[in-house]
């Protein structure tokens, strides 16, 4: 059955950065306009850590879908047939978790959720082209293990953003290469689950990334470009650009090849930074730059 729900625009009053959580992610909130969603059974109140006005936008009517071609069989998104309830719109909670693979080449789709993977079942995501918008959040590893590999085309969100290994026991990959570009409002690489992004290429840009201890993040070629990093886990850079406002590591990282970081201030904070190569630029005053507490 379709259920009706109710989406509440957060809005910070104040303009200063401020601290929050995010599964059990910290990120540092620059922006203004911050979401939430009510669910309709048990709703709750976000808060930022300041005055908040909350503007009632509106409630829509979600009717939720299912991929339902079988495994072995790679099918496209755009058809209604391999959908439990038609091709997801924005109101759609999209779920693939049959062990099925949709390829996305065309442009214009969309869903609300993005879920790949459950308890019993893997789900997949293959782009290649086009684009693919996320209007609230993209679970990749929902409750069990979740792959989108992604060589070209647009794959974006602007609210929540996107988690790999969102539950307990999940395993979410995200695979980015060729001409592909990823860009969401923020990125957890590990929740409660693990996750790991493997970037061989293409272009990633994201306003928060945390990469959880057990997690990691490999970038070989292509660009990766942050607002606020927290890497708690393994973070491996052997290639490509990577530019970030504020770093902060309390996991392994290594710079190495022909890798080019540039940060405007970097926190060491009980993590291992270990460069071999490649070249390593801090951009603040003396006031920021590099903060080791190990090196």
């Amino acid at each position: 059955m379709p259920r009706c729900c109710t989406i509440v625009h957060v809005v910070q009053r104040t303009d200063f950065a401020s601290t929050t959580n995010l599964g059990q992610h910290r990120f540092v909130r620059r922006r203004i306009g911050l979401y939430c969603r009510l669910f309709p059974i048990a709703p709750f109140l976000c808060s930022a850590g300041a005055t908040l006005l909350l503007v009632l936008v509106g409630s829509f009517v979600r009717a939720d879908t299912t991929w339902v071609l079988s495994s072995g069989q790679p099918g496209d998104w755009s058809s209604a047939s391999n959908w439990s309830n038609g091709v997801p719109t924005s109101n759609s909670i999209a779920y693939i978790a049959n062990a099925g693979t949709a390829t996305v080449s065309l442009s214009g789709e969309v869903c609300f959720n993005l879920c790949l993977g459950d308890t019993t079942n893997p789900g997949t995501v293959q782009m290649t082209g086009g684009g693919l918008s996320t209007y609230y959040a993209e679970y990749v590893g929902y409750s069990g293990t979740g792959t989108f590999v992604q060589s070209g085309g647009t794959n974006s969100n602007n609210v929540l953003g996107m988690y790999l290994g969102y539950n307990s026991g999940s395993r979410g990959d995200y695979e980015l290469s060729g001409t592909g570009v990823l860009s969401v409002a923020s990125e957890g690489v590990g929740n409660s689950g693990v996750g790991n992004f493997n970037q061989t290429g293409g272009k990633n840009t994201t306003s928060d990334l945390s990469v959880k201890s057990g997690s990691s993040y490999s970038l070989s070629s292509g660009s990766l470009s942050v607002g606020t990093e927290y890497q708690d886990g393994t973070f491996a850079q052997s290639g490509g650009t990577h530019t970030v406002g504020d770093f902060e590591a309390s996991g392994a990282c290594t710079l190495s090849g022909t890798g080019s970081l540039s940060a405007n201030d970097e926190l060491i904070n009980g993590g291992v930074f270990t460069q071999s190569g490649g070249t390593n630029s801090i951009t603040s005053t003396p006031a920021g730059g590099l903060i080791p507490c190990a090196v």
